[in-house]
């Protein structure tokens, strides 16, 4: 059941905000503001209309926001998202930027499975160099492109399915 409740969008200070009942808060509300602004047609602005509820600044929130995107029938979505071929790699990137390249206990624990990375102690240089990217990298590729084929197929299912039932009307 959903019902209007008050709610506070800081984005556009609207109050008016579609809800779940029962605190079944799933993270999909849509202001009747965006909505509006959508011309109530939620399939060619979805992207838009959440984008201020979904961060893509950590890997654990990109995997978190395509389990929201594609929270049906998404089995080998999931599986390539969740794969740890992209732990040692976003380990690597946030050492960089965060901690100036170096090996914090985060990043430790991040690379348990990597045996190169993980011969590094905390506090430690990464070394970044033509062998460890060499390792890191063609995981992530393979991942990366069985995801993309995944999301492909679940698209086309579901125009596939949206066109069978306007061919049955």
């Amino acid at each position: 059941k959903w019902e209007v409740g008050k709610s506070n969008d800081p984005d556009t200070g609207d109050y008016d905000t579609a809800q779940k009942t029962k605190n079944d808060d799933d993270g999909k509300q849509i202001s009747l503001q965006r909505l509006a602004k959508a011309d109530y047609d939620i399939g060619k602005s979805m992207g838009e209309m959440l984008r201020h509820k979904v961060r893509f600044t950590t890997l654990w929130e990109i995997r978190r926001a395509y389990c929201q995107a594609f929270s049906k029938d998404f089995d080998a979505i999931a599986a390539a998202l969740s794969d740890h071929a992209f732990d040692p790699l976003a380990a690597v990137r946030n050492a960089i930027v965060h901690k100036a390249g170096k090996a914090d206990r985060e990043f430790l624990r991040c690379v348990t499975k990597s045996p190169r990375l993980s011969a590094i102690q905390e506090g430690d240089n990464i070394p970044i160099n033509g062998l460890l990217l060499s390792e890191l990298i063609p995981p992530v590729i393979i991942k990366a492109v069985e995801f993309l084929d995944a999301v492909g197929v679940w698209i086309c299912d579901r125009q596939r399915a949206a066109n069978d039932g306007e061919s049955d009307t």
